[in-house]
C-alpha cells in the first residue's frame, strides 16, 4: 500500500510541521516517508541566476530577500518548479515500497492546474490536506521561524509575497482525490498537532 498525501496552504501555515508530525506517526509504524516539495528547486534557480546577474541580461526572475530569502517575480517559474518536482516524483514510484507515504507539499494561490497536471490514475488514491491559516499570522510565524529556525524548512517568505500573490487561496473540493480534508491553524502549535494526528491516524484506519 502506498499513501500519497498532498498538503497545501499559504508559507506559514504549517504544512511543514504537519509534514513532520505526520512522518513520526507512521514511521513508528513501520512507514517509509518520502518527502516532495518545489522550494530546493526554486530556491537553486534564484542562487543560479544571482551567480549569473552579472553577466546575464535576461529580466530578473527573483529578487533576493532578508534572511537569505527570495521572492518571485516572474511566477512562470513555478510551472518549471512543478514540472520538477512531477519527475522526481514519477522516478520515485517505481522504487517505492509496500508501506510508502509519499508527502506532496507546494503553495500556490490557485491549485487548480497545478492539480490538472497530474494523473488521474495518480490521483484517485490520494488525499489532500488544505491547511487554512490567516495571512496576518503566517507572517508572524515566518518571521519567529528565521529568527529561531528549527529545521531546513524554516526559510523566509517575505510579507509582500504573502499579501500580494498569496492573497487569495483558491481551493476546490473536486480535485478527483480519494479524500479532501481542511484544517484551520490559528491556535497553538500543540493543538494543530493534535488536529494532524487524528488526521493521519484517520486515513491509517482500515
Amino acid at each position: 500500500m502506498v499513501l500519497k498525501i498532498f498538503i497545501f496552504g499559504r508559507p506559514g501555515c504549517g504544512k511543514s510541521l504537519a509534514a513532520h508530525v505526520i512522518s513520526d506517526i507512521v514511521q513508528r509504524q513501520g512507514w517509509h516517508v518520502e518527502r516532495f516539495n518545489d522550494y530546493e528547486f526554486l530556491q537553486n534557480m534564484f542562487r543560479e541566476e544571482q551567480k549569473e546577474k552579472c553577466r546575464d541580461k535576461q529580466p530578473a526572475r527573483f529578487r533576493p530577500t532578508d534572511y537569505e530569502g527570495f521572492d518571485i517575480l516572474d511566477f512562470t517559474v513555478l510551472d518549471l518548479a512543478l514540472d520538477d518536482l512531477k519527475q522526481r516524483i514519477e522516478n520515485y514510484l517505481p522504487t517505492q515500497q509496500s508501506r510508502d507515504v509519499l508527502i506532496i507539499e507546494f503553495a500556490r494561490d490557485d491549485y487548480d492546474q497545478p492539480m490538472q497536471s497530474f494523473s488521474l490514475s495518480f490521483l484517485h488514491d490520494a488525499h489532500i490536506l488544505f491547511i487554512e491559516t490567516r495571512i496576518e499570522i503566517c507572517i508572524q510565524r515566518i518571521y519567529e521561524r528565521v529568527s529561531h529556525p528549527y529545521s531546513a524548512d524554516d526559510h523566509f517568505v517575505s510579507k509582500e509575497a504573502l499579501q500580494n500573490y498569496y492573497q487569495q487561496q483558491h481551493f476546490a473540493a473536486n480535485y478527483l482525490v480519494k479524500s479532501s480534508e481542511r484544517i484551520t491553524n490559528t491556535g497553538t502549535q500543540e493543538a494543530f498537532k493534535e488536529c494532524i494526528q487524528e488526521y493521519i491516524r484517520t486515513l491509517l484506519t482500515p
